[in-house]
């Protein structure tokens, strides 16, 4: 998947869940500059740790 077609995945979802623009845009900056930090399954280990609460 491209960064591209998982911001607009993240979109939709914001939509569907009545998130404003302005949240919804500030949303895909942070996004952006993750893309540029943390490799694809870094990021996905990452994230489920945090969603899990698996860090402590």
């Amino acid at each position: 998947m491209t960064n591209d077609q998982a911001q607009g995945y993240v979109l939709l979802a914001c939509k569907e869940l009545g998130i404003s623009r302005e949240q919804a845009e500030q949303l895909i900056y942070a996004m952006e500059s993750q893309f540029d930090y943390y490799a694809e399954q870094e990021a996905r280990e990452k994230v489920f740790d945090w969603l899990y609460d698996r860090e402590k």
